[in-house]
């Protein structure tokens, strides 16, 4: 740095060395164009060649100590009070890039759960270098912080902090979920906000997810409340039960629905039957017929009101070949509907659950 400021002449060096700096940067090279200008006002030996950078006026007054000329004396005492101010200048600045108290969770290690929550927010295109760390649980959901850029450990050495030229560094917070139709977890909402903000005032949020919408509190301090409001709706979505079994996605439609609820009403005296296709027999046993379907449905009774029951069957184009059902009350209690498909020597257990599992095991009869 010394050789370049060498270059410069003493416009520039007081430029450099009177002016704003606020980075370490700026103030290294302040005081590098102060001492340069310091050395140049120092006199000369008799006997030494005379300095060519030197300006003209400079030199006429190189007979009087350097202490004495007026830009020295203007420059020692801004030098001085460069050296004091920058000091301040270092300390605010040190002061306002420091990570909040409440970033100290980003310091530690991430526990288990931690590491298995990255993947799920990965999945939905949350990248997060730094992080996640639940800040806290409620009822379905996790409420997660993680920062979206690298930013060091936050350690003080290494905190890039607020002033920076890639834009202000922000802090996330989302909420992950349980997917009661795929049995997996999902992050459902995400909330950024910039860090300078956060370190003056926290952040106040509400993050809206599959099961309720939560309310989010975050002081600079670490303090962390969380409050969820949930409808009855997002209640049932959330803990559907056997019900599960008929959420989108979870079953396929039969092929011909109507020609299906017909039959269910003409063999069984079914109306109003939500229908799903559990899987074809024939893709289970290689002897059945291509016509042979295993669908799962619920409906009532012709004229019947109230609760629903439900149902497993074998049904083919003609007619309904097994059957077996049991009343929602009975099944949300727990107790599984089982349905036996015997097909020469081989048996097909079917259950369904009460949290919405139908399986199929097959056996060979002895």
């Amino acid at each position: 740095m010394d050789g370049e400021l060498e270059h410069l002449g003493d416009r520039e060096l007081e430029r450099l060395a009177y002016g704003r700096a606020v980075t370490r940067a700026e103030q290294a090279r302040a005081a590098a164009a102060g001492e340069e200008l310091a050395r140049r006002a120092r006199p000369p030996s008799p006997d030494a060649p005379l300095d060519p950078r030197a300006d003209p006026m400079r030199a006429i007054e190189a007979d009087r100590p350097w202490w004495r000329r007026p830009i020295a004396v203007a420059g020692a005492g801004i030098l001085v009070g460069l050296i004091a101010a920058g000091s301040v200048v270092a300390s605010v600045v040190t002061a306002q890039n420091a990570p909040p108290a409440a970033f100290a969770l980003f310091d530690r290690e991430p526990t288990a759960e931690e590491r298995e929550l990255r993947p799920v927010m990965q999945a939905g295109g949350h990248l997060a270098p730094l992080g996640p760390r639940i800040l806290d649980e409620i009822e379905y959901g996790t409420v997660v912080a993680w920062l979206p850029r690298p930013a060091g450990t936050l350690r003080q050495t290494e905190y890039d902090g607020i002033n920076t030229r890639e834009g202000p560094p922000q802090v996330c917070l989302g909420v992950i979920e349980p997917d009661p139709v795929a049995r997996t977890l999902v992050s459902s909402d995400v909330d950024c906000t910039e860090v300078a903000d956060f370190a003056e005032g926290g952040v106040s949020l509400t993050l809206r997810g599959q099961g309720g919408e939560y309310g989010v509190t975050w002081s600079p301090e670490g303090a962390v409340d969380l409050e969820v409001a949930i409808s009855e709706a997002q209640r049932d979505a959330m803990e559907p039960g056997f019900r599960r079994a008929f959420l989108p996605g979870a079953l396929g439609p039969v092929p011909y629905p109507q020609d299906t609820a017909a039959l269910l009403y003409d063999e069984a005296g079914y109306v109003d039957a939500s229908i799903r296709l559990v899987t074809s027999m024939s893709d289970v046993d290689p002897n059945a017929a291509s016509d042979e379907l295993l669908i799962a449905f619920l409906g009532r009774g012709v004229g019947a009101i109230g609760d629903e029951t439900a149902c497993l069957a074998v049904v083919d184009d003609q007619r309904m070949r097994e059957l077996a059902c049991t009343d929602e009350n009975s099944l949300s209690a727990g107790s599984a509907l089982a349905l036996d498909v015997t097909r020469g020597i081989r048996v097909f257990i079917v259950t369904w659950t009460s949290d919405g599992d139908i399986s199929l095991r097959g056996t060979t009869s002895r």
